[in-house]
């Protein structure tokens, strides 16, 4: 699994299957991908014996925990020789974002808004307001 700013991308090679070999599921957040291979024979194979067969065959299925701040919705796949691509946009919220930094004006304890503000001596020492 892989991820850029906008989205995770699940790349999955199937070699062998077909798309309809394949389901993707996806349910509490849990992204869930099985499928299955079967063995084929042609007719007149029957007594036909293999010295070497590297060839695999039977189910599969794997699971991804996905996180809240993905657009479930959304979620899209294709499938195309057979590779499998899973993509998992994100919702905008997570994608973060720059937060601006404001200028703060500093004043003495016994004068500027904190002397007026009802604060302590203490309270009052070092008091940061913000400008504008």
């Amino acid at each position: 699994m892989e991820e850029t700013r906008d989205e995770l991308v699940l790349t999955a090679e199937l070699p062998g299957l077909r798309e309809a070999d394949v389901d993707i599921k996806l349910e509490n957040s849990v992204l869930t991908i099985q499928g299955r291979k079967e063995e084929t024979r042609e007719e007149g194979q029957e007594e036909q014996r293999s010295h070497l067969w590297e060839r695999s065959y039977g189910s599969f299925q794997r699971s991804f925990t996905l996180p809240r701040t993905v657009l479930a919705d959304k979620i899209s796949a294709t499938f195309q020789d057979g590779v499998l691509h899973v993509r998992v946009p994100k919702a905008p919220e997570s994608k973060g974002r720059k937060i601006e930094i404001r200028s703060a004006t500093c004043f003495p304890a016994s004068r500027g808004p904190a002397a007026s503000a009802g604060l302590s001596q203490r309270e009052r020492s070092f008091v940061v307001w913000p400008s504008g």
